[in-house]
């Protein structure tokens, strides 16, 4: 699998569970007895804010799930991108480092 399919399909498979997780937002922002698990709870329902608004003006969790998704999608396929160029860029740096030393 290429670097590039790898982005998107990380990318892709994140954006749709943010955005699944924005249809399931009821249930997520229960209280719950576990301190631990009710600060997940509380970062989770902070990430799906943006939709969450958006599907207050229209009145669908639908439109709160595409925000989710494409909101998501393109954060995690920035931050994919930036660690396989710095992984890229630091295995290049040893391979010259090693031909100048040898």
């Amino acid at each position: 699998m290429s670097a590039k399919d790898c982005r998107n399909l990380v990318s892709v498979v994140f954006g749709i569970m943010m955005g699944v997780a924005t249809l399931d937002a009821q249930h997520i922002s229960e209280i719950s007895d576990s301190p631990l698990l009710g600060v997940l709870k509380n970062e989770l329902v902070f990430a799906l804010s943006p939709g969450l608004i958006a599907s207050v003006f229209s009145g669908s969790l639908w439109t709160g799930f595409f925000v989710n998704s494409i909101l998501w999608f393109g954060l995690v396929w920035i931050v994919v991108y930036m660690v396989q160029r710095i992984r890229h860029s630091s295995t290049n740096e040893e391979a010259t480092s090693k031909d100048s030393l040898g």
